[in-house]
């Protein structure tokens, strides 16, 4: 009897996709880690018994990963890590006794970690190239190349991620008074915000900012809300996306998760 693999899988995936839980990771993570220990359990038996998976069990499932299907010692040592947290969990919720992958590791060299960091190595875009990439956008699926464009202006002089963007309504555009403490303006934001009418243009001592927060089915980056100044170069953009969304969304047919 007992709690079998399946039973973890099922129990860890929910409580790492669940919002605010105590175990809750970021979408994307969730998504990544759910795949790895699927693959686990499928590879060792869903119906396995707790009890029987031991640290033999993992090393056995990494060495094949590194050696039968040619896995980078990076991306199995991320695997490790998924699984290391996976039984962490089952101790703490399903009674497991210890955790058999705790120590079971990938050896890096420290020729693979200068490998890896090598490749990693990018170098950031030219303000030329970035000009160009800005505003070199065909048109993909559902969006025109303005609405490319004007997503990648809004990436550019913000920092925000796509999700964040696509999800980006005419009603965060918002007018704030430069002379008020931002954590103040965080603590009570409608007390200090006024909408803003393109027509009317920026008030003097005011900037024209989007309020980054979470709101129904968008989460932000860091799960804070945010006020972002709007750059003069994106002044236009913000002008134009309002003209086409009023209120509503800048980019109505992106997806909300990624926008593309």
């Amino acid at each position: 009897g007992g709690h079998t693999l399946q039973d973890l899988v099922e129990q860890w995936g929910k409580a790492i996709a669940a919002e605010r839980g105590n175990y809750a990771m970021a979408e994307r993570s969730a998504s990544r880690y759910s795949t790895i220990v699927t693959e686990f359990a499928v590879h060792v038996g869903a119906d396995t018994f707790l009890d029987q998976v031991t640290a033999e069990t993992v090393s056995s499932y990494r060495d094949d990963r590194l050696q039968t299907y040619g896995r980078s010692k990076k991306t199995v040592n991320l695997e490790m890590t998924a699984l290391r947290s996976m039984f962490r969990f089952g101790m703490e919720k399903l009674g497991l006794e210890a955790n058999p992958a705790e120590h079971v590791n990938v050896r890096r060299t420290k020729a693979d970690r200068n490998r890896e960091a090598r490749a990693g190595v990018r170098r950031p875009p030219s303000h030329e190239e970035a000009d160009r990439i800005c505003t070199e956008f065909p048109a993909i699926k559902a969006l025109s190349c303005e609405d490319c464009q004007d997503y990648a202006m809004i990436a550019r002089y913000t920092g925000m991620r796509q999700g964040e963007i696509a999800q980006l309504l005419g009603s965060d555009a918002v007018l704030f008074p430069t002379d008020a403490y931002l954590d103040a303006v965080l603590r009570t934001p409608d007390q200090f915000q006024k909408p803003y009418v393109p027509a009317d243009g920026v008030p003097e001592r005011m900037v024209l900012c989007l309020y980054v927060r979470d709101r129904g089915s968008r989460s932000t980056k860091t799960g804070l809300e945010r006020i972002v100044p709007v750059a003069a170069k994106l002044l236009p953009v913000v002008r134009r996306r309002l003209d086409q969304a009023g209120g509503k969304a800048f980019f109505p047919s992106a997806l909300p998760d990624r926008g593309s």
